[in-house]
C-alpha cells in the first residue's frame, strides 16, 4: 500500500503543476519569411528535358506500333484469299 499512495501522491503534485507553454510557431514563421526561396533551376531545366525525351520516345513508339503488321496476317491471308472464291 506504500507504493500506491506514493503514486497517488505524485498524480495529485502533478495535477497541481501547469506545463509551460510555448508557442514556437511566431519563431518557425519568422524563419520562414527570412529564409531565400530555394533554387530550383536546374531541376527545372532536367523536368523539361524528361518531359520532352519521353515525348519524342512515345511519338516514335507509336510511329512505329501503327506502321508494323499484325503478326497473324500472314497466317490469315490463305484464308481470305479462299473467301473471295
Amino acid at each position: 500500500m506504500d507504493e500506491l499512495e506514493a503514486i497517488e501522491k505524485l498524480v495529485a503534485r502533478a495535477r497541481r503543476e501547469t506545463p509551460a507553454v510555448n508557442s514556437i510557431a511566431d519563431g518557425i514563421l519568422a524563419r520562414m519569411h527570412h529564409s531565400p526561396p530555394p533554387r530550383i533551376a536546374g531541376l527545372s531545366v532536367f523536368a523539361v528535358v524528361s518531359a520532352v525525351a519521353a515525348t519524342i520516345a512515345m511519338a516514335i513508339g507509336a510511329y512505329f506500333w501503327m506502321a508494323s503488321p499484325d503478326p497473324l496476317t500472314e497466317l490469315y491471308a490463305p484464308l481470305q484469299v479462299g473467301l473471295l472464291w
